[in-house]
């Protein structure tokens, strides 16, 4: 009943924290200005990130009891911090990622970190002295993988939530309940904020949302999926955020390729490419939460094979992953059939 009680509490305190943060960023000017990367055309307040984690946060404190769970909190705590001061200030990108990276080792350094993977034939492999590296560059890489997707109205958030919910149910597979209860406040902290967040949006959640959101995934998915005996661990939490993973992959070549900065901001994501096509913001973000929700089933299909099947489980998802990339690619004459299904 912890995990029922966890969700509830995390989305009834996000439901009502929401609004007052809102009043306080209006009353502050802590918006965010229409611009031409921008899909909204007026200030929109920011602060929505500091809701969905009173949400979390509350929840945790009444059904956290795990020493981890701590350090994730005080983490999520300095994410939250980081992010608000970014909103409000914004400042430079390596800055950013150098205040992302101490919150990584210190997470690593509270006792959160990636030890050991599973494989799909019932071994085991210890990371040894790449357990540092890989859990650092893992928790910065999925703050900065959400932040990235976070360009429609309740996109961001919507995903993050279907993942989370993924993620839930494997670790309730596993036994991994510290996880689940982690992973499932996550979920109804999102789904809280999205009550406003949802197209059109009165409030975003800002960089203190997306961060937020990107380090407790890649905090969950490190406690629970990888440190389970999950048939291929180091799978589950990609398929079930493959869309930002790639995406965020996608962009870093595309802008390595054309000679930019990493960090730097352009029109090119998944997103920007269906409202491209011709598809309005909220049927963009539905044909993304479909995909996600598929995705998600494929991750928790994935426990139910071993070995040689399990292998074969992951070629076929990634054959069908790329086979409907590359069919649809991005045509409005393909796509909007599907949208216009699914929104009925």
């Amino acid at each position: 009943m912890a995990i029922v009680y966890s969700f509830l509490v995390a989305f009834l305190v996000s439901v009502l924290t929401t609004p007052a943060m809102r009043w306080i960023a209006l009353k502050y000017g802590i918006v965010d200005q229409p611009g031409h990367r921008k899909v909204h055309r007026k200030p929109i307040a920011y602060l929505g990130g500091v809701a969905i984690f009173l949400g979390f946060f509350v929840s945790m404190v009444m059904f956290g009891t795990d020493s981890q769970v701590t350090t994730i909190l005080i983490g999520a705590l300095a994410v939250v911090v980081l992010g608000v001061i970014d909103d409000i200030y914004m400042m430079p990108a390596t800055i950013k990622l150098g205040g992302q990276i101490a919150i990584a080792v210190g997470t690593y350094m509270g006792g959160v970190s990636i030890s050991y993977l599973t494989h799909p034939f019932g071994g085991i492999v210890q990371m040894g002295w790449l357990e540092f590296p890989i859990t650092v560059l893992w928790i910065v890489s999925m703050m900065n993988t959400v932040n990235l997707i976070d360009g429609l109205d309740g996109l961001a958030g919507g995903v993050s939530a279907i993942s989370a919910m993924a993620v839930t149910i494997i670790a309730v597979q596993t036994g991994q309940w510290p996880a689940a209860v982690l992973s499932v406040a996550m979920v109804g902290a999102a789904l809280g904020f999205l009550k406003y967040n949802f197209a059109p949006a009165s409030i975003f959640m800002g960089d203190a949302g997306s961060m937020f959101l990107g380090y407790v995934l890649a905090a969950v998915t490190i406690i629970g999926v990888l440190k389970s005996v999950f048939t291929i661990s180091v799978a589950v939490p990609i398929i079930a955020l493959a869309i930002p993973i790639f995406d965020t992959a996608f962009a870093i070549v595309r802008r390595l390729r054309n000679g930019q900065p990493v960090f730097s901001p352009d029109k090119e994501h998944f997103h920007h490419q269906l409202l491209a096509a011709g598809l309005s913001a909220k049927q963009a973000v539905i044909l993304i939460y479909t995909a996600s929700f598929l995705l998600g089933l494929a991750a928790i299909a994935l426990g139910f094979f071993e070995g040689i099947s399990a292998i074969i489980f992951l070629i076929v998802t990634a054959v069908i992953m790329i086979g409907t990339v590359r069919y649809f690619r991005y045509r409005v004459s393909r796509i909007r059939p599907l949208v216009n299904l699914i929104s009925e």
